[in-house]
């Protein structure tokens, strides 16, 4: 089940895809980035038509800074056994497509994936994990051109007092945007101006009857593959205890934690 509320994944393309919300997007990359990206043009604005069309688990916007490199933005819902290769996929296509038959190779511009997952891919307990070109010998980079970032939401399981950075700030606005409004912002957030921003804008942000038509039909299959893939889950399990399987051979089998399996087993 997504640790983000359904609503944030109806307008996370809406909230950070519109020019009108270009500055909260900003600081989310840079918070990212650490740097001070100037401006950022969204080439993908968000359109409903268009996103009717999308899968309800990805969530994609792609920008470009001032210095025109690009960034290729993802929110993954589900999980996905194969996503990094997806991420790297994504990268190349952004990155190939920047020239036409007769431009040169010098005009290529550095490009960015950020992908914000809600289910944990990467070995390690690092919420955050960047991945550049270098050489294994040495560690010197090839060139500057290539950067990925996985923001693992799951993995980030710090309470508000030990919050400080401008990232840690977002990733607690992406699990618990719901408990909070513009008259509770805690102050560990509230000392970030944009955080703020953001947060009162999502409250008051209001959907159209086509966008509620969409935030529902989502609702309903969140629920639907939930519900699927625990059926799936309860029959795997259970096997595997019939056949004396411990807990951890189980976890590794199937990507659950110790506790789900035991829920599992204690029905």
């Amino acid at each position: 089940m997504s640790s983000l509320s359904p609503k944030v994944d109806l307008v996370f393309r809406k909230f950070f895809g519109s020019e009108e919300n270009k500055d909260i997007l900003l600081d989310f990359l840079n918070s990212i980035l650490q740097e001070k990206i100037e401006d950022i043009e969204i080439t993908n604005p968000y359109d409903l038509t268009k996103y009717k069309v999308t899968r309800a688990s990805i969530i994609q916007i792609k920008a470009k800074d001032n210095e025109g490199s690009l960034y290729n933005i993802e929110l993954q819902l589900g999980s996905d056994k194969f996503y990094d290769r997806r991420a790297l996929f994504y990268w190349s296509r952004l990155y190939s497509d920047q020239l036409n038959e007769s431009e040169i190779y010098s005009n290529l511009k550095k490009t960015i994936g950020i992908h914000i997952l809600d289910f944990n891919k990467l070995p390690g307990l690092d919420y955050h994990n960047e991945y550049k070109l270098t050489n294994v010998l040495t560690n010197e980079q090839l060139n500057d051109d290539f950067e990925l970032h996985f923001i693992e939401l799951k993995k980030f399981n710090k309470d508000l007092e030990p919050v400080s950075s401008s990232l840690e700030r977002w990733i607690t606005f992406f699990n618990k945007s719901l408990q909070y409004n513009q008259n509770n912002i805690p102050d560990q957030l509230a000392v970030d101006n944009t955080i703020a921003k953001a947060i009162t804008k999502l409250e008051v942000m209001g959907l159209s009857d086509d966008e509620r038509d969409l935030y529902e039909e989502q609702l309903k299959d969140n629920r639907d593959y939930a519900n699927q893939l625990y059926n799936l889950h309860y029959d795997i399990v259970t096997n595997l205890f019939k056949e004396g399987q411990t807990i951890e051979f189980i976890a590794k089998i199937t990507g659950l934690s110790r506790g789900e399996i035991q829920s599992i087993k204690d029905l």
